[in-house]
């Protein structure tokens, strides 16, 4: 990797990180409000990313089950290439 893309990826790295540790602080308990308003938030999270600021129409939920409904979060970053990576969770 050329050294000038070292502290993008170290900075990319430590946002993640942050991001990750943001939602684990968020309730989520099974059948509680926590997990209903957890879509909401994570979508809020995610478009709040410059990514997502710039491609809205790739950020969505859809109602999944229960009352209030819980919801899928769809996220869709392009890259360059044929290539794809699918990464699914939990919460």
């Amino acid at each position: 990797m050329p050294s000038a893309d070292r502290p993008s990826l170290r900075n990319s790295l430590s946002r993640t990180g942050e991001l990750s540790i943001e939602m684990t602080r968020w309730p989520s308990v099974t059948e509680s409000d926590g997990e209903a308003a957890f879509s909401g938030r994570l979508i809020a999270l995610l478009g709040g990313t410059p990514y997502f600021r710039h491609h809205p129409e790739n950020l969505l939920a859809l109602d999944s089950h229960g009352t209030p409904a819980r919801q899928n979060v769809l996220a869709l970053v392009r890259g360059k290439g044929r290539r794809c990576l699918v990464l699914a969770g939990h919460f």
